[in-house]
């Protein structure tokens, strides 16, 4: 092999891996078990889930001082 092949496969390996890892860090968190605070806003509109096709939602829910989010995937089918 070639030097130059050898470079191109090893950076087509990198940006392969990046991609790898940047699409697990995205992925949508599940909602947090321990918020049960029923002050909340409003669901918004928070990327896509479910292999792209769902509604991925989040909000924020208070009790006085302390706050937590709330994640879901909804049915509705994702709007780009």
């Amino acid at each position: 092999m070639n030097r130059s092949l050898r470079i191109r496969l090893i950076l087509l390996t990198l940006l392969i891996v990046s991609l790898a890892v940047t699409s697990v860090l995205t992925l949508p968190r599940p909602a947090e078990a321990a918020c049960s605070y029923t002050a909340c806003g409003n669901w918004l509109w928070n990327g896509c889930c479910s292999a792209g096709t769902k509604q991925y939602q989040y909000r924020q829910c208070c009790a006085g001082t302390s706050c937590c989010f709330q994640y879901r995937c909804t049915t509705a089918a994702c709007s780009f």
